[in-house]
């Protein structure tokens, strides 16, 4: 099934490490860069060693391992 562009995930994540404009999330499978910019939200205030819920779109979720 295709999705559109707009759709979104709800991921949990550890934030492992930050750069200038990106954030290493793992999952209990995945650990990948992400861009700070393509985060769509956060359940809490983001910083390196929180486990948290990010939102981020489908398509990227799907690209990085997470979906």
């Amino acid at each position: 099934m295709a999705r559109r562009d707009d759709d979104t995930v709800w991921v949990t994540v550890d934030i492992k490490a930050e750069s200038e404009k990106s954030w290493l999330l793992s999952d209990s499978r995945v650990t990948a860069w992400v861009q700070k910019s393509y985060i769509i939200d956060w359940e809490d205030d983001p910083y390196v060693g929180i486990t948290t819920d990010v939102e981020l779109p489908a398509w990227l979720a799907e690209e990085k391992g997470f979906a």
